[in-house]
């Protein structure tokens, strides 16, 4: 087997192979974490919103059945 004297033939290999791996594995790899990232935001942005919007509406029903509820019943006029 013949080595390779000239290191830059060596280096230029190595090189070739490392951005083939960075771009064909890498890159790649890089884009779903960062999509799965957004998108866990976004999914827990809106979650958060949606048990904002809840606790909200449960607060006003809340307040507002008690609010009925000590207000004496109004009677009927008398014809």
């Amino acid at each position: 087997m013949r080595w390779a004297k000239d290191t830059s033939t060596v280096l230029a290999s190595v090189a070739v192979g490392a951005v083939a791996i960075v771009c064909c594995a890498g890159l790649p790899a890089l884009a779903a974490v960062f999509a799965g990232l957004a998108l866990a935001t976004i999914l827990s942005v809106s979650g958060g919103l949606v048990a904002l919007i809840a606790a909200v509406a449960g607060t006003i029903a809340l307040l507002r059945a008690r609010r009925r509820r000590s207000c004496p019943p109004t009677q009927r006029p008398s014809q």
